[in-house]
């Protein structure tokens, strides 16, 4: 078990660099095409995309590690009347519900991506294929599966207190 909560917080840190580094990339391309446009008169033609992009990558990045270090933002309306015993529960059921959401997504993203057409559309202004872009989103979504379900194997209410 001590390896797969490794791996776990390893593919944590790799998703935060991720989202840093799109954020990061995002705020200069932005900063650049304001330049561009406004003080050389000659926008960049591929910085809308591109923006587009990287907010997406930074968005499921993102998402995938607010599993990970557990702050998804969840409304509790039934913990005050309910034994702690019994939250415990919900609490496991709601984080297996984020499990099989995301884990269909991910089935989708990863049929989507095995259409071999998928890979020749190409991008307007980015020289690459779209599906590339669809790449990083299924990958997050699996990332974001890996993380639930350790939680969920972690937060076992039936075993969970005899840690």
């Amino acid at each position: 078990m001590g390896a797969l909560f490794r791996l776990d917080r390893l593919f944590a840190r790799l998703e935060l660099g991720v989202a840093v580094a799109a954020l990061a990339s995002l705020v200069v391309l932005l900063i650049a095409q304001v330049f561009f446009r406004y003080v050389l008169m000659a926008p960049l033609f591929f910085a809308e995309e591109a923006a587009l992009l990287l907010l997406i990558v930074a968005s499921f990045a993102g998402l995938s590690l607010l599993v990970a270090e557990r702050k998804l933002v969840a409304v509790d309306m039934v913990g005050a009347f309910v034994t702690p015993r019994l939250q415990r529960w919900i609490r496991w059921a709601a984080g297996i519900a984020v499990l099989l959401t995301a884990g269909v997504l991910a089935g989708y993203a990863v049929n989507y991506l095995t259409v071999p057409w998928i890979w020749l559309e190409r991008s307007a202004t980015v020289p690459m294929p779209r599906a590339v872009l669809y790449l990083l989103v299924t990958i997050e979504l699996v990332l974001l599966c890996f993380h639930q379900a350790v939680q969920s194997i972690a937060d076992f209410p039936a075993t969970a207190g005899k840690r």
